[in-house]
C-alpha cells in the first residue's frame, strides 16, 4: 500500500514516533542525532511523527544513507593528509 501515515508505538520500554511515506512500504522512526528518539506519551510521538512526515514530503529531512553519500563524496574531494582534488565549475 502506498499511503502516508504518522503513528506512535510503544516497543516495551519507550514510545516511539514513525512515519510511512507512500514510497516507501516500512515504517521509519523518528530519530535525533542518529538514534531513536524516545517520548513521554503517545500524543507526543504522533505528533513528532506527523512533523517528520511533513518534513520528510517538504524535502527537509535527511535520512542516514543521505547523509552517508554526502561523507562519502566529501572525503573524495578533501581526502585527508593529501591535495584536494581541484574541482572546475562548469
Amino acid at each position: 500500500m502506498n499511503i502516508f501515515d504518522a503513528r506512535a508505538r510503544h516497543n516495551g520500554y519507550i514510545r516511539i514516533g514513525e512515519f510511512r511515506a507512500g514510497e516507501h512500504g516500512e515504517y521509519k522512526p523518528v530519530m535525533e542525532n542518529g538514534e531513536v528518539r524516545p517520548f513521554q506519551t503517545a500524543r507526543e510521538a504522533r505528533e513528532a511523527a506527523q512533523a517528520s512526515l511533513i518534513a520528510y514530503m517538504n524535502g527537509k529531512y535527511t535520512s542516514t544513507r543521505q547523509k552517508a553519500e554526502y561523507r562519502w563524496k566529501a572525503e573524495t574531494v578533501f581526502r585527508p593528509g593529501k591535495k584536494p582534488i581541484p574541482v572546475e565549475a562548469r
